[in-house]
């Protein structure tokens, strides 16, 4: 299965091609919007970034388990690192 991401001012659209149960092709789309957060810009964006990695491990069948110690888990709390860029 194929899944396509199309970023936006305020967000991003996920686009697949699914078949109905006739046999059919159906384009889906689903919007995962950037919400105003009462904090900062920056927040929001990385907010709506961990929705949108999360969508995608479960568009691809990676999905949550409450019983399990492996889920994904999105943190924003580490340093960055210099890197060159030649």
């Amino acid at each position: 299965m194929e899944l396509k991401i199309e970023k936006t001012n305020n967000g991003f659209i996920l686009i697949w091609e699914e078949e109905w149960e006739d046999g059919t092709p159906h384009v889906t789309k689903e919007v995962i919007e950037e919400n105003d957060l009462e904090n900062s810009f920056i927040d929001s964006e990385k907010v709506t970034m961990s929705k949108l990695l999360e969508r995608v491990s479960d568009f691809f069948g990676i999905t949550y388990d409450k019983w399990s110690k492996e889920n994904l888990n999105i943190k924003w709390n580490k340093r960055g690192h210099k890197t060159n860029n030649n």
